[in-house]
C-alpha cells in the first residue's frame, strides 16, 4: 500500500507538472496573427477624375492574442489615386477569431498603370502588414491625360527594412496638421475679448496674502479667416502659513471652440478648430517639461523608430500648483532673494484639428496620422502629467527672476522634458 501510494503521488505530481508546462509554453505563444483578405485589390480600369465604387479588404486576427490595429495608409508609388473611405479598423482593439473592415476606392491621377499597398500597422509580431492596390487609369476622349496639382508631396523612398513603409519624415518633414494648415497661405484673424478681473493682493509686488482671479474671453470671427471662442480662467491665492513663509495656490483652466463645431466641446479630428489656435501647454502649466511638452502628439514617427513627432496642441487644459516660499537664510529680507518648493499637476487633451490629408482636399499628401502608440496609448485623452521641484527667485531692481529644478512625476513615454528652466519678467 504505501509503495502505490508513492506511484500514485508520483504520477499526480508528474501530471501537474505537465499541466503547468502546458500553460506557461502556451502562454508564451500567445501572440495576435493578422490576416488581410484580400490580399490584394485590382480595379477595372477607368478614367483619370472619376473614382470607384469601394473595394473591401478584412482585417481579421487569426492568433491567440489580443489585436491592437494602430493605423493604416495607403503608401507606395501612387498613394494619392487610392483613398480609404471607409476605415473601420484603426483604433480597435480584436480578439482573437474576430475581424473589421476597411474600404477603398481608385480615383486614378494619371493615365496608365497605378499601384499602391494599403499599409496596417498593429501590435503583431511581424506588423506592419501591407495588401496591394493596383488600377489603370484611362484618358477620356479627346482630353489629354491631367497633370498632378503643382505642390503635391509624395514620400519619396521607402524605409531599408524592406516592409514597403515610407518614412516622410527622413528629412525633418514637419506633421502633416502643421503642414496642411500652413498649404493654406495666410490667413487673417479678426477678434475681440474681454477680461474680469478680481484683485485682493496686500502687494501686487511681493503679495503674502489675497486672491487674484481673472476670467478671460476672445471671440475670432468679427471678420478675418478663422472663427473661435477661446475661454481661460486663472486663479491664484497666497496665505501666509507660518511667519515668512508663504503659501501660493494657483489653478487654470481653458476651453476653445467654434460655433463650426457639433458640440461645445469639439470632437477628436473634427476640424473644427485650426492646429495652431489650439493651447500648447508646457512649463506653463507643469514644471518639468518642455516648451509644448505634453499632450496630443503626431505619433506616426514615433511608432517607427521611437522619436516623438510635433505637438499637436488640445481644446482643453486645466492645471493645478501649490508652492511654499520663503526668504533665503543667508541673505537679508530686503534682498528679495526666496526658495521655493513645488508640486505642479494638470493636463491638456481632445485634439480637433486634422488628422489625414486626403483627396480631393487641395495639395493632398495621401496621408494619415496617428496620436496613438503601438500599445494603445491614446495621446489625444485626458494624462494627468505632475512634478515635484524647488526653485530659487529673486525680485531684481530689473524684475523678478526665476530658476527652478522640476522633476516629472507622471508621465508619458513621448512627452518632451525639460529639468531645469530660467526666466524672468516684470511687474508693475
Amino acid at each position: 500500500m504505501i509503495a502505490t501510494g508513492r506511484r500514485w503521488s508520483r504520477a499526480v505530481i508528474v501530471v501537474a507538472s505537465l499541466v503547468v508546462f502546458g500553460l506557461s509554453a502556451t502562454a508564451a505563444q500567445a501572440t495576435p496573427a493578422v490576416s488581410l483578405t484580400p490580399a490584394s485589390l485590382a480595379y477595372a480600369s477607368r478614367d483619370t477624375g472619376t473614382t470607384s465604387a469601394p473595394q473591401t479588404v478584412a482585417v481579421g486576427n487569426s492568433g491567440n492574442a489580443p489585436l491592437f490595429i494602430n493605423s493604416a495608409a495607403v503608401r507606395g508609388a501612387d498613394p494619392l489615386d487610392f483613398t480609404v473611405v471607409d476605415d473601420g479598423c484603426s483604433g480597435l482593439t480584436l480578439a482573437p477569431g474576430t475581424s473589421c473592415n476597411m474600404s477603398i476606392t481608385f480615383s486614378p491621377t494619371q493615365a496608365g498603370a497605378r499601384s499602391a499597398a494599403l499599409i496596417v500597422t498593429d501590435n503583431a509580431p511581424d506588423s506592419p502588414q501591407s495588401a496591394a492596390l493596383t488600377g489603370t487609369g484611362t484618358t477620356p476622349a479627346g482630353q489629354t491625360p491631367p497633370a498632378l496639382a503643382i505642390g503635391l508631396f509624395v514620400p519619396p523612398s521607402p524605409l531599408p527594412n524592406g516592409t514597403g513603409q515610407v518614412d516622410c519624415f527622413s528629412d525633418g518633414e514637419a506633421s502633416l496638421a502643421v503642414r496642411k494648415e500652413l498649404s493654406q497661405g495666410a490667413v487673417n484673424t479678426s477678434l475681440v475679448g474681454y477680461t474680469l478681473a478680481y484683485n485682493t493682493l496686500d502687494n501686487n509686488r511681493n503679495p503674502t496674502s489675497g486672491l487674484l482671479a481673472e476670467f478671460k474671453q476672445d471671440f475670432a470671427g468679427v471678420g478675418g479667416d478663422v472663427n473661435y471662442v477661446r475661454t481661460n480662467g486663472d486663479v491664484r491665492s497666497y496665505y501666509e502659513v507660518w511667519p515668512d513663509v508663504i503659501s501660493l495656490l494657483h489653478l487654470q483652466g481653458g476651453l476653445i471652440t467654434s460655433w463650426k463645431c457639433n458640440a461645445l466641446i469639439p470632437k477628436i479630428g473634427e476640424e473644427c478648430i485650426r492646429m495652431l489656435d489650439h493651447f500648447q501647454m508646457g512649463p506653463n502649466l507643469v514644471r518639468g517639461f518642455g516648451p509644448s511638452g505634453i499632450g496630443p502628439r503626431d505619433l506616426t514617427l514615433y511608432n517607427f523608430n521611437g522619436t516623438p513627432g510635433d505637438s499637436l496642441g488640445g481644446t482643453i487644459y486645466w492645471g493645478a500648483s501649490l508652492e511654499l516660499q520663503t526668504p533665503v537664510f543667508f541673505a537679508p529680507k530686503e534682498s528679495g532673494v526666496k526658495l521655493a518648493a513645488f508640486v505642479d499637476a494638470g493636463s491638456l487633451w481632445n485634439y480637433a484639428g486634422p488628422v489625414s490629408w486626403l483627396p480631393p482636399t487641395p495639395g493632398a499628401t495621401g496621408e494619415i496620422l496617428t496620436l496613438r502608440t503601438l500599445n494603445g496609448i491614446d495621446s489625444s485623452n485626458m494624462f494627468v502629467n505632475s512634478s515635484v521641484g524647488v526653485g530659487l527667485l529673486w525680485a531684481s531692481p530689473f524684475g523678478p527672476l526665476r530658476f527652478d529644478f522640476a522633476y516629472p512625476l507622471t508621465k508619458q513615454p513621448y512627452d518632451r522634458k525639460q529639468w531645469f528652466r530660467f526666466g524672468g519678467g516684470t511687474t508693475f
